[in-house]
């Protein structure tokens, strides 16, 4: 029996999420600012198949996924011109417990680390240890910490609008 590929929106959505979940991690408890273009190139994996139309779909959806992310109450950001910018983003108290969380492991035989290292060390491999499984565990761990953590802050609490 073969595993279910995951679809390509997911493994973006899971690529683009472990990168700014890396980058917020790095500079907490300091703000910073994400631009989705910069955030989307960052995010496309190290393939030398990879099409120019597949790599401008990571930039073209970055700016939804830190959305997302925000309203789902992971980080905040601050955007007064509604524009493709993320201003003064930050890691939210159940963002930051989740990603500093150590799972007993993720797979048998893993060492247990925090889970944000088990991202950077995917983002660090640049794609060639960042398979699309990988990526889809270490997201799917986070979002399985959230929803046991209790309720999802509010979605006005994600978004400073100034």
């Amino acid at each position: 029996m073969s595993k279910p590929t995951i679809p390509p929106n997911i493994q973006r959505f899971n690529s683009l999420a472990l990168v700014v979940f890396a980058r917020l991690y790095e500079a907490f408890p300091k703000g910073v600012d994400l631009d989705a273009i910069d955030t989307g190139i960052a995010a496309i994996p190290e393939d030398p198949n990879i099409s120019a139309s597949e790599s401008f779909e990571y930039f073209d959806v970055a700016y939804d996924v830190v959305e997302w992310l925000a309203r789902e109450g992971f980080l905040t950001y601050e955007n007064p011109n509604h524009e493709r910018k993320f201003y003064n983003a930050r890691l939210t108290m159940k963002g930051l417990v989740i990603l500093g969380h150590v799972p007993s492991s993720l797979q048998p035989g893993e060492s247990s680390e925090a889970l944000i290292d088990k991202m950077k060390k995917v983002l660090k491999a640049g794609g060639k240890i960042a398979t699309a499984e990988t990526a889809k565990a270490l997201v799917s761990k986070a979002f399985s910490l959230a929803l046991s953590s209790g309720a999802a802050a509010p979605a006005a609490l994600g978004v400073i609008n100034v």
